[in-house]
């Protein structure tokens, strides 16, 4: 019954978390960089996931939804800022290179933040914790992502 439920909010969530910068930037390209964004913070956290051997359960895919959504936020703000510095005349590579060098310590330090709150939930060794770290497996993802925009 909560799988069946659970096949049913991940999707729609996932739909909304995607939409929502669309009608925010009415851009679909920022929209696409964003998912992008999502795709790679998904990627590190399902490895994460299975180098602790982990099957997915319903208290993962809840930490996955929380994960998203601050990595949602993290695009945005950044993607926000570079907007802002193209419409003052800048070049779309002097925008990007300004706006993530602007805007790479909030970013990461918001991401560091909600990350540091799921460590104890990561740590906690004790009778049920195995529902606890399950949640706080894919965090680690986001401090490792690189934002969008950012050149390797």
């Amino acid at each position: 019954m909560a799988m069946s439920r659970l096949n049913l909010v991940v999707p729609m969530t996932l739909l909304i978390i995607s939409l929502s910068p669309f009608t925010m930037f009415n851009n679909l390209r920022n929209s696409f960089l964003l998912f992008s964004n999502l795709l790679l913070v998904l990627s590190g956290g399902i490895a994460l996931h299975c180098l602790q051997e982990y099957d997915v359960r319903i208290t993962s895919a809840i930490g996955y939804i929380a994960l998203f959504g601050v990595a949602m936020l993290n695009g945005v703000v950044l993607i926000e800022h570079i907007n802002h510095l193209r419409k003052d005349s800048r070049t779309v590579e002097s925008a990007v290179v300004t706006g993530t060098l602007d805007r790479l310590h909030p970013v990461r330090m918001s991401a560091c933040l909600a990350s540091l709150g799921f460590i104890p939930m990561a740590l906690h060794f004790l009778l049920g914790s195995e529902m606890q770290s399950q949640v706080a497996t894919g965090w680690p993802s986001l401090r490792l992502s690189p934002p969008p925009c950012s050149r390797s």
